[in-house]
């Protein structure tokens, strides 16, 4: 079985710019890093990192690739077959996100689990699973949690498949990655 490693990476206090258009172009470089750094735990080599005009990551060298970036972590990922990774923050969200993020038969699956984390848990579930199709969150609808098989599994369904994402949770954030039949080996540097 095939291996896929992540990378996720804390952004220095001295690279925080405060806001706007100049913290975004630092913090996709420095998850640009995570990729490169994720391509060569796999020995490896991605060149160019270049996007559709959708968005969607252009595969290079045979190897698709996705980051994903917050103010405070940058993480990326790589494999030979389409992959998605998210990042997020647990942190407080509105009831109306509850709502667009999943049907109410989806958090009575959770509910013996802490109801922020699990927002998050689903929230970066089917995004991993959007990325690796290709699709932004347009589709968001259309992709439900089918099952929480652990602390750290989670299945999505999506486009009639059912679809395995990894997950770990640490230092107050959640990542997840969707390579489907990979073993998943996290690097949180």
């Amino acid at each position: 079985m095939r291996r896929v490693y992540p990378v996720i990476m804390p952004v220095p206090d001295v690279d925080k710019p405060a806001r706007g258009r100049e913290r975004n172009t630092l913090l996709s470089r420095l998850a640009r890093q995570a990729v490169h750094a994720s391509a060569q735990k796999a020995g490896a080599a991605i060149q160019i990192l270049e996007k559709a005009d959708s968005g969607c990551p252009l595969p290079d060298n045979g190897l698709f690739w996705s980051l994903s970036h917050k103010p405070d972590y940058v993480a990326g990922v790589v494999d030979h077959h389409p992959i998605g990774i998210d990042l997020e923050k647990i942190r407080p969200v509105s009831d109306g996100m509850y709502r667009m993020i999943a049907l109410p038969g989806e958090w009575d699956m959770g509910a013996d689990f802490d109801r922020q984390t699990l927002f998050f848990r689903y929230w970066t579930a089917k995004e991993a699973v959007l990325k690796a199709f290709g699709i932004g969150l347009k589709e968001l609808s259309r992709c439900h949690i089918s099952a929480i098989i652990d602390d750290t599994r989670i299945g999505v369904h999506y486009r009639e498949q059912n679809c395995v994402v990894q997950q770990i949770c640490s230092d107050g954030y959640i990542v997840a990655v969707f390579a489907s039949d990979a073993i998943v080996e996290w690097f949180w540097m």
